[in-house]
């Protein structure tokens, strides 16, 4: 048995050779005495891997098979465990910690079941082993485990997974409070005294329990003089003492009135243990520290709370606030360590403070001193570090990002509170920094001003009067400087950041401030820039500040499309290109708006035009009309490539006009023909295809209704052949925005369509293998029939055309309402959205609608007792909603029928019927009707 355990989780044997010895130890476990022979072993085996898989095997029994025990067999059981405690750590000195652990789950598991009522000696049992002689660690050691276990597998709300696990750990809880607490404590202490000094191991246990049972039992058997002037001498062991602050930080999260909670807090004397740290101290003692002053704020905080809400004595509220300012006082030493752990482990408790002052306005003077060093420390935390890779961010640097962002938070709620305060500190260093050769400040403080500078604009409204002249003042400096000069990228993209959100203030200044700014972005240190990075965040942010300012621009847009242009040049290989695709949209989206805007001016506007447009409808038709892509390698299909990229930039330029021009029409519609073409020729290329999709939306919102005469062949050809689920989705996508877009206007053209894209559809769907495409194509049919519906379009089903297919289009939404046909609760409520359409105003007068009458009651009821169906999702609970409002809308022709089909449901009466009808039949009154049925839900879901 040994060598097959051993074997089996050999990775140096063969697979073969493993899979024997599972079968053989299968064929172990399923013997009926097989745990017997596992309690023998444990006795007897030297073997690490074996002692842990006989007690795996004895706990999978408690935990499984616990119940198939006879009274005497579970006897003997807890009495060979206790032996095994007591005898093998007496004649084997050095246990492996993985069986140490397994042996501490196996006992607690069989303790949970039995204690107290079955193995009501247990803890007498326990506290025996520790007086056994001859004195062995192990022992000790074995005790403190159980102990930490019966915390974590019984105790522990965290673990609790059951309102069952909840009452178990109170009852347990109670039991002990009364049969072994205070014993607990007293050896806890005695271990921590006597033992802790030559095992520093067990005086760690000792304290990790202390720290988790602190919370439920009687505080005054660990808050006394003993114990207080015991932690602080433990305080002076380097190996206990972040376990002790581990300890006092529970004891002081430790739920109880407020009053009582200060008295506790000054009787600790934690004021003088976190004052006596300094820079200097032990970084892990630090980080504790740091933890339990955290804990204290906090619960300071909370106390001051509860007194104002209690009481109006001024005595005890300035005792409240003496606390908190006293705690926040601390903080600074651990807030600016140069470690950002231990920064970070006072930012909630700072963090909370600067929120609560909302309510101190005005700020008193210490508040305000206060402010002004965490405002230096803010400062001092977001620079970054020499050791920063740029180039390659990996999760140190991810790490500090991400406390970067702890701290700007920070920073924003001061700039909310002490608005004043917090722009005299932003302005002095920053007037000094960009009054000189900026290139000569160190990045790490030039970039972190700049940084608050940006993040300060979060805090507040930048556009408010009272705020122009204080922006206005740093960004003439700003561009009057020579930051984008500065060699490094941080810098320049920060700088970039700050031009776009304060964008508002510049056309306040001189017009060279616009011409400034526009200089920054075109020339090599934005959207030339040699760093990648910075190139494509100049790209984004310039078409920003270009939307902002476009009206202050207009006298430089010659200027700035013949910069913009030959960046746009879309190549074969994207690697031989000036910008990446990705940059390069926003370049486009820039293009389009100029010639937009020069609408007016029909030469310059035509001249884009043709230079843009009109050069990429060139090469794609030559591309599609030559078939140069027949020849193109699947590992680099080049010409396929430039199709897909200029069929996406035509799309991103379009997104310029705010409505389509005469001129830009001529091409966007020859841009549609050669869509069509593309279709034919490329009809499986995915990516062609999706680039299409989006040329058509962007068409749509430009040429509105012109582009009706276009769409019929577009939308034919999609149809053959059809690759993919998801391009089964785009199609539905066009649809529907054609027909939230136009409405009626679109109907003869929807009449045209409709047959075509169900009938495509209903044959496609069993093609399709991925459970997940099938769930989202069938949601968007059903998109597709709400679109319809909600559009007042519903009696499109009813024309002499589409009338023998009724059945066939809202069969599935029946289907689906019942759960039939999908197991997502998404698609169940928008079956019910779908019905509810239906049945409303003058549809459900038609023959085909009154028809499914029957059908539509029937699912209305059948879902709520089917097994996904559950009050908690909130699909659900929006579908009952419409359920209610389906039955309100046929209560009146169809009640019995209602009726009928409710008093199938388990737990119906008379009684219930009645109260549901009365809540139906009252006008103005749908939560009754809804809060009925979830009642109704919740109550077969309990059955």
């Amino acid at each position: 048995l040994e060598q097959a355990i051993v074997v089996s989780s050999d990775p140096v044997q063969s697979n073969d050779v493993r899979q024997q010895a599972a079968m053989y130890i299968n064929s172990f476990l399923s013997q009926k005495d097989g745990w017997k022979r596992c309690l023998e072993r444990v006795f007897v085996t030297q073997n690490v891997v074996a002692t842990v898989f006989y007690f795996e095997t004895l706990r999978n029994l408690t935990l499984h098979s616990y119940d198939e025990l006879t009274a005497d067999e579970k006897a003997f059981l807890r009495t060979i465990l206790l032996k095994w405690l007591k005898e093998y750590t007496t004649t084997n000195p050095h246990i492996d910690p993985a069986v140490k652990g397994k042996f501490a789950q196996v006992i607690v598991a069989v303790f949970r079941v039995d204690y107290p009522h079955n193995w009501s000696d247990f803890f007498p049992q326990l506290f025996s082993v520790l007086s056994i002689q001859p004195f062995s660690p192990q022992r000790v050691e074995l005790f403190l485990r159980i102990l930490t276990s019966i915390d974590e597998l019984v105790i522990s709300l965290e673990f609790a997974h059951s309102n069952a696990d909840l009452a178990l750990s109170n009852a347990i809880k109670d039991h002990m409070r009364e049969d072994c607490v205070p014993k607990l404590a007293s050896t806890w202490y005695q271990i921590l005294t006597e033992l802790a000094p030559q095992y520093p191991h067990l005086g760690s246990l000792a304290l990790k329990n202390i720290r988790y049972y602190v919370g439920w039992i009687d505080i005054q058997l660990i808050v006394n003089d003993d114990f207080v002037a015991l932690f602080f001498k433990l305080l002076e062991v380097p190996k206990l003492r972040e376990r002790v602050c581990s300890c006092l930080e529970q004891i002081v999260t430790k739920g109880m009135e407020y009053q009582a909670k200060v008295q506790m807090i000054r009787y600790l004397r934690l004021f003088q243990l976190i004052s006596s740290v300094n820079a200097a101290s032990d970084e892990d003692f630090m980080l504790a520290v740091g933890k339990l002053l955290n804990s204290v704020g906090m619960q300071a905080i909370q106390c001051r709370k509860e007194a104002y809400l209690s009481t109006n004595d001024s005595q005890t509220l300035d005792t409240m606030e003496k606390l908190v300012d006293e705690s926040i006082s601390l903080t600074g030493i651990f807030f600016r360590h140069e470690d950002d752990g231990i920064s970070e482990t006072v930012l909630p408790f700072i963090s909370a403070f600067v929120y609560k002052l909302r309510h101190k306005q005005p700020l008193s003077e210490t508040v305000l001193r206060y402010l002004q060093s965490l405002l230096e420390g803010i400062a001092m935390k977001m620079k970054f570090h020499p050791s920063f890779n740029f180039e390659q961010e990996e999760d140190d640097e991810a790490l500090f990002l991400d406390y970067r962002k702890e701290l700007e938070k920070l920073f924003k709620s001061v700039v909310r509170y002490a608005q004043q305060l917090t722009f005299a500190f932003i302005q002095a260093p920053l007037v000094n920094m960009l009054s000189q050769d900026c290139t000569k400040v160190p990045m790490a403080d030039l970039e972190a001003f700049l940084r608050l500078f940006y993040v300060m604009g979060e805090g507040i409204r930048v556009q408010d009067a009272s705020h122009a002249s204080y922006f206005g003042s740093i960004m003439e400096m700003i561009l009057s400087s020579n930051l984008m000069s500065y060699p490094h990228e941080a810098v320049i993209v920060v700088t970039f950041e700050i031009l776009v959100r304060y964008s508002s203030s510049i056309p306040n200044l001189q017009d060279a401030a616009v011409k400034k700014v526009l200089l920054a972005f075109l020339g090599d240190c934005g959207i030339r820039h040699r760093n990648t990075f910075v190139r494509g965040r100049a790209c984004y942010l310039f078409l920003r500040i270009f939307r902002e300012l476009t009206k202050d621009i207009r006298p430089y847009f010659t200027h700035v499309m013949e910069s913009i242009v030959p960046l746009l040049t879309i190549s074969l290989s994207e690697q031989d290109q000036p910008l990446m695709d990705s940059d390069q949209q926003y370049l486009y989206e820039i293009a389009g708006i100029i010639t937009f805007e020069l609408r007016d001016n029909q030469q310059a506007h035509v001249a884009i035009l043709d230079r843009l447009v009109t050069q990429l409808l060139n090469n794609i038709e030559q591309i599609l009309k030559e078939k140069l892509f027949v020849n193109d390698p699947p590992e680099n299909p080049q010409f396929a490539g430039y199709l897909v990229r200029a069929i996406n930039a035509l799309g991103i330029y379009s997104k310029g006009f705010k409505h389509c021009t005469k001129e830009a029409q001529e091409r966007f519609t020859r841009g549609l023909e050669l869509m069509v073409l593309a279709l034919q020729l490329l009809p499986l290329n995915e990516d062609v295809r999706g680039k299409i999709m989006f040329y058509l939306h962007r068409m749509i919102e430009c040429m509105q209704k012109d582009i009706f005469p276009y769409m019929p062949a577009c939308l034919n050809q999609m149809f053959d052949p059809i690759p993919s689920a998801q391009s089964f989705i785009s199609v539905i996508r066009i649809v529907n925005q054609l027909i939230t877009r136009f409405r009626e206007e679109v109907l003869e053209m929807l009449n045209a369509l409709l047959l075509t894209l169900t009938q495509r559809l209903f044959a496609f769907y069993p093609q399709i293998e991925d459970p997940s495409d099938q769930k989202e194509l069938q949601r968007f049919y059903f998109l597709f029939l709400q679109s319809i519906l909600q559009s007042n379009l519903g009696h499109i089903f009813f024309n002499e055309k589409n009338l023998p297919h009724f059945p066939s289009f809202f069969t599935p939404v029946i289907q689906g309402a019942k759960g039939e046909t999908t197991e997502n609760t998404k698609n169940v409520k928008l079956c019910f959205v779908i019905i509810s359409l239906l049945i409303a105003k003058d549809l459900k007068k038609q023959d085909a609608v009154t028809q499914m009458i029957p059908s539509i009651i029937d699912a209305s009821f059948s879902i709520i007792v089917h097994p996904m169906f559950s009050i908690h999702d909130a699909e659900c609970s929006f579908a009952l909603s419409f359920i209610t409002k389906i039955h309100k809308t046929l209560v009146a022709d169809y009640g019995p029928l209602i009726a009928q089909r409710m008093k199938l449901i388990p737990g119906i009466t008379d009684d219930s019927l009645n109260i549901y009808f009365q809540s139906l039949t009252t006008k103005n009154d749908h939560k009754s009707a809804t809060k009925f049925l979830q009642k109704m839900a919740e109550h077969l879901a309990q059955q």
